[in-house]
């Protein structure tokens, strides 16, 4: 759950510098904006990683006690 707020809030921040990038013609802003908006996809991938990870340790914990419900 941290990844994903982590994620949404540098996304937010992304679109923000890109935005004043643009409206202001700041490449250093731009920049900015595309480094956080490569973060962003970054900590999407390890938000997915993590949930993947965490799904298989739950399937595997029913196949090895599946009366445990």
């Amino acid at each position: 759950m941290k990844l994903t707020i982590a994620h949404v809030l540098a996304l937010i921040v992304a679109v923000a510098l890109l935005d004043v990038g643009q409206t202001y013609m700041n490449a250093l802003a731009s920049k900015a904006g595309a480094i956080v908006l490569a973060l962003t996809v970054l900590l999407l991938i390890a938000d997915i990683a993590v949930a993947c990870v965490e799904s298989f340790r739950e399937a595997d914990q029913d196949t090895c006690n599946p009366h445990s419900k």
